[in-house]
């Protein structure tokens, strides 16, 4: 008789069942995950175009999950026109040469409006280097973007504003300085006839009146100058053009004899500048002036002017050997009206260095100082090295 024998084969899948257990609790925490962020997946099987969107994409976009196949096609039909061509181009390559995606496009909703969106994404290669997937998140950012186009709006009407405000307060201070100008005369042209009439030397107290009144007049007559020089510096006043900064230095020389006479110049060869000429020897004339006012006594004035080429600018300095000025002074002495010494000690308005700084500003560039007090000072000008050239001599 034949026995029968029945073989068993066992083998132990604890491990398997852990691992899909674990597997299924992974995927559940996702779902959880991703059903309460603001952010949708997606994932593209590029070899077979097979397109797949997460719940929370759909509910993104205003739609339930799956209520229409989540296509390329389908989705092209929901970008902006806009954005349309320039996305098409990436996604018919496939993406090549991007191995991540971060675009902001704007996509349709169900309720037929546009919202803006963040589409992030990697690109996955296999060995050989083919494309075989590409994944990634989707990501409403309407209301950030809403933010900043109300902020930019909100900017560009201020700076319309404020450009608008500046044009009229120049205008104004313009205006007004010619017009201040008229009844200084007069008091002038008055108090010299009075001189002449009255026997001042019978009543010195009565002369001494007549020449704080002169002084006053000519005060106010350079503060109206200096701030008709300021409010003049804009780039609608004066052409553009190639300044060689060599004659700009020697025609303030050759007006201003008493410089020569009471004080050392020396001056670097210095290049050609595209820029307004008036403004810049206005620039020169305040900034050496200053240098031989503000002199130490006893000491013979010494003024440096050299140039400095770097890649995009040419930096001038103006080097004096005089008193100096605090570094906690640095800031203010370019502010309108500043003075760091008292009316009767040096002349001045106050506002000669507020004229330089705003030149300089006009030209793309700024300036600024290094001093130390009793050895001298030295003020720099940076000006926009486009279109100038140095002619070497």
């Amino acid at each position: 008789m034949f026995q029968r024998k029945l073989y068993l084969n066992g083998r132990d899948i604890s491990d398997q069942k852990k691992k899909a257990r674990l597997l299924e609790r992974m995927n559940e925490s996702y779902e959880i995950i991703n059903s309460v962020s603001n952010v949708g997946i997606w994932d593209w099987d590029v070899p077979q175009d097979s397109l797949r969107w997460s719940p929370r994409f759909y509910q993104l976009l205003g739609f339930r999950d799956r209520e229409f196949d989540s296509t390329i096609d389908n989705y092209m039909n929901l970008v902006d026109a806009a954005d349309r061509d320039k996305l098409t181009k990436r996604i018919n390559n496939r993406f090549v040469g991007t191995p991540r995606i971060d675009d902001e496009v704007r996509l349709k909703t169900k309720s037929g409006t546009y919202r803006w969106f963040r589409i992030m994404g990697v690109v996955i290669t296999n060995s050989a280097g083919n494309i075989t997937r590409i994944m990634g998140s989707i990501q409403d950012i309407h209301p950030i973007k809403q933010a900043e186009e109300n902020a930019e709006i909100k900017l560009s009407r201020y700076l319309g504003e404020l450009q608008r405000s500046n044009r009229e307060l120049e205008q104004f201070a313009y205006i007004a300085s010619h017009d201040l100008q008229t009844p200084l005369r007069h008091i002038m042209s008055f108090t010299n006839l009075l001189t002449k009439k009255l026997k001042l030397d019978d009543d010195p107290e009565s002369a001494q009146w007549l020449i704080y009144i002169n002084q006053g007049v000519r005060q106010m007559e350079q503060l109206i100058l200096d701030l008709l020089a300021y409010s003049r510096i804009r780039k609608d006043e004066f052409k553009r053009e190639k300044v060689d900064l060599n004659e700009v230095i020697q025609a303030l020389r050759d007006v201003n004899h008493d410089l020569e006479k009471s004080a050392r110049l020396e001056v670097s060869h210095l290049p050609i500048v595209t820029g307004y000429t008036t403004h810049l020897r206005q620039l020169f004339q305040n900034l050496i002036g200053n240098a031989a006012k503000f002199s130490r006594p006893n000491v013979a004035v010494e003024i440096k002017i050299s140039a400095e080429e770097n890649a995009d600018e040419w930096i001038i300095a103006i080097q004096d050997n005089g008193i100096g000025i605090n570094e906690d002074q640095f800031e203010r002495i370019f502010q309108l009206f500043q003075r760091l010494h008292p009316k009767g000690r040096y002349e001045g308005t106050g506002i000669g260095l507020a004229i330089c700084k705003k030149s300089a500003e006009l030209h793309g560039g700024r300036i600024w100082l290094e001093s130390t007090v009793g050895s001298g000072t030295t003020f720099y000008v940076s000006l926009n090295k486009q279109e100038s050239t140095y002619d070497q001599e």
